[in-house]
């Protein structure tokens, strides 16, 4: 295992070989993850429904037996409980 802050002999950094972009996004789906974790089942199945499999609210509404307005008013606040939790 390395630290992620790794510097080479020949000065090359850990970023320049994986990628700043690369990086950062494993970094924030590190940080999405440990999120999620904090969510009920039931608003994490909504939030895959509609972030990780792109179903609209309609179609997540269908799926989990809900109606639209549901489903955008729980998507509503579990995204603001995310955004808390990324802070």
């Amino acid at each position: 295992v390395s630290a992620l802050e790794w510097e080479g002999e020949d000065g090359e950094r850990m970023e320049s070989i994986l990628g700043v972009d690369t990086m950062e996004r494993d970094f924030d789906r590190i940080a999405i993850n440990s999120a999620l974790e904090h969510l009920s089942e039931n608003e994490r199945l909504l939030i895959k429904l509609r972030y990780f499999k792109n179903l609209t609210q309609q179609q997540t509404a269908d799926v989990l037996g809900l109606t639209q307005v549901k489903v955008s008013r729980d998507e509503k606040k579990i995204c603001a409980k995310l955004r808390l939790l990324l802070e």
